[in-house]
């Protein structure tokens, strides 16, 4: 068996345990904790938000690939993972603030940063570009939902059980513009 497939085979915890094993841990103030960061890899930082309810391990399957490249820097939003809670209120800036303050003590200035996030990583991703241009070299939004901007409410058509296959469709492209 090759190295890929063993890979396949392996349990979802071999998996976790193997690509923990070669992170350092960091950890940036966050509240009354810490925000722990993972780093892997050596190369221009790129640095991975994950998405909301998550942890790095979001991105477990992409720190190996990434890492034979860059210097992946994995962190735990504040409140998640292993992160330790943000004081009050909770909102995007006072948690992107967080995480700007953690950069420049994990990738001290004047390094550029590659930003990627994640669904809720995307949305803390725009804020932290927002709050670093200068030194973000690049941002991928994955799948960021709103950054923000103000949408109507929206009236979406049922489809009933006895609707053609033509109307169906006719809904569902309705409904998703």
């Amino acid at each position: 068996m090759n190295a890929a497939s063993e890979r396949i085979a392996e349990t979802p915890q071999a998996t976790v345990e193997r690509v923990l094993a070669g992170a350092t841990r960091r950890e940036t103030p966050c509240g009354a904790g810490a925000m722990v960061w993972r780093s892997w890899g050596a190369g221009p930082p790129v640095v991975l938000l994950h998405g909301g309810d998550g942890s790095w391990r979001h991105w477990i399957r992409t720190i190996p690939a990434l890492a034979t490249r860059y210097r992946v820097h994995a962190p735990d939003t504040p409140g998640l993972g292993d992160s330790a809670m943000p004081p009050e209120p909770y909102t995007l800036e006072s948690i992107a603030a967080i995480i700007a303050r953690g950069l420049d003590e994990v990738i001290p200035p004047p390094s550029p940063i590659d930003l990627v996030g994640f669904s809720f990583g995307g949305i803390l991703a725009g804020h932290l570009a927002a709050l670093h241009g200068e030194r973000i070299a690049s941002a991928t939004l994955v799948g960021p939902g709103g950054l923000g901007l103000r949408r109507g409410p929206v009236t979406l058509e049922k489809m009933r059980p006895e609707m053609t296959p033509e109307e169906r469709a006719s809904i569902q492209r309705a409904n998703l513009a």
